[in-house]
């Protein structure tokens, strides 16, 4: 089952798990890290030390409850048929349970009541937390248009989102994590500089591979959320971004030794086998849930990039 959960969510195999140090997870998170000086041969050493900024992050329970009749399951097997009902309830609780944090990661937030799916803030959700679009809105997010653009834009857009993490002391990001249709339009920019076709791929997680492109820095994988989780949004007049009123999608370029997930119990998902009959019904029950919350420690090492669509 695990298994199947990472091969659904490959960024959760990737990102740290650490355990949580309350209900909600109270965290430093690095905004500079300060300065040191030249000094003479006696001279005194100047204090300094890095900013941080007292941070939490809810530790969100995620969960669903699935089964069937008694009935339905002896019907299948007295069938002749050969596939386990319950084994198919408990898949889609899993890829229900890794949808629901995708979306919340990539693309929710919990601080802002007012927000939704269609605004930068992302969509609210009272139990959830903080996601990427939330707090990678910053003013070293950029902004490319590839529509109107010449075949470099999100490449020399994707450079600067980049140099914006090794201008801060930053390491080269440890993947770019985009929709895949906003992996198309790069795809599209590139066939006209490509002359030979061989993509480098690089295995990203299990069962997952990715392309490899070239930044600033080096190769980076770019890897793909399926499902619509990195979802498209409308800019403000007011956040810096284009002219305002742009329709885009974000594409992350992460260091992900500085985000964790903090968890409660379990690091991965758990599954709860509920005795038969205890509701006075004859059903098997199951309940599959997880208690996780999202830090992001070292706030100058990740950004974004804002692709506008068509």
């Amino acid at each position: 089952l695990y298994e199947l959960y990472v091969r659904e969510f490959t960024a959760f195999e990737r990102f740290v798990r650490e355990p949580a140090n309350g209900l909600t997870h109270t965290y430093n998170q690095i905004t500079s890290f300060g300065e040191a000086q030249f000094m003479s041969e006696l001279g005194t050493v100047v204090d300094d030390t890095s900013v941080y900024e007292r941070k939490t992050t809810n530790v969100a329970i995620v969960a669903t409850r699935r089964g069937l009749s008694l009935k339905s399951q002896y019907a299948v097997a007295a069938g002749g048929m050969s596939y386990n009902p319950m084994d198919l309830e408990l898949q889609g609780g899993l890829r229900a349970i890794s949808a629901r944090m995708q979306k919340q990661i990539f693309s929710g937030q919990s601080s802002n009541s007012g927000g939704s799916a269609s605004t930068e803030d992302g969509e609210y959700q009272v139990n959830g937390f903080d996601g990427l679009r939330k707090i990678l809105n910053t003013v070293r997010a950029q902004n490319v248009d590839p529509i109107a653009g010449t075949p470099e834009d999100i490449k020399q857009a994707l450079d600067l989102v980049v140099a914006e993490i090794t201008q801060a002391g930053g390491p080269n990001p440890s993947i770019l994590w985009a929709n895949p249709l906003t992996k198309i339009k790069f795809d599209q920019q590139q066939d006209a500089l490509t002359r030979l076709i061989v993509p480098n791929h690089v295995d990203i997680g299990v069962g997952a591979r990715a392309q490899s492109i070239n930044v600033l820095t080096g190769e980076v994988p770019f890897g793909l959320v399926k499902g619509n989780f990195i979802s498209n949004y409308t800019t403000s007049n007011t956040d810096g971004s284009f002219s305002g009123g742009e329709n885009v999608r974000d594409i992350y370029a992460l260091d992900e030794g500085t985000i964790s997930l903090p968890y409660l119990g379990s690091e991965g998902p758990t599954v709860l086998d509920i005795p038969i009959g205890i509701s006075g019904q004859l059903t098997h029950l199951f309940i599959i849930f997880g208690m996780w919350g999202l830090a992001v420690k070292a706030l100058p090492f990740s950004n974004k990039l804002r692709v506008k669509t068509a």
